[in-house]
């Protein structure tokens, strides 16, 4: 899987934060809809990235959500910025199109696409 790598300062994460902002921790849901987990990652090259990473993972699947077109274009604008492996890219938009076949047109996918 691809993804881009960001280094957010700790206090614009977890909740306990003095600083007037919501944190990341808040925004996620954090404890309620998503819990936040360490992973190691690599770089494209197979190299280790030092330190591991947090990500929040989903607590509860739920059927019927589909993922709408703004944040669809934003996860594609994203992967167009980074110039990641357009096969990738084709995996991803048919990801997007099992989930909400009504955007297949908006996004370009291909009718019929299926995930790998």
């Amino acid at each position: 899987m691809w993804g881009v790598v960001y280094e957010i300062p700790d206090h614009l994460i977890r909740r306990e934060s003095a600083k007037p902002r919501t944190s990341l921790d808040a925004i996620e849901g954090e404890n309620r809809n998503y819990r936040k987990v360490s992973i190691q990652l690599r770089w494209a090259d197979g190299s280790e990235l030092k330190e591991p990473v947090i990500t929040y993972v989903g607590l509860a699947r739920r059927s019927g959500i589909q993922t709408n077109l703004e944040y669809v274009q934003h996860i594609l604008a994203g992967l167009d910025e980074h110039k990641i492996d357009p096969e990738y890219v084709s995996y991803v938009k048919a990801r997007i199109t099992a989930n909400n076949p009504g955007l297949s047109e908006a996004i370009g996918a291909p009718t019929g696409s299926r995930p790998q």
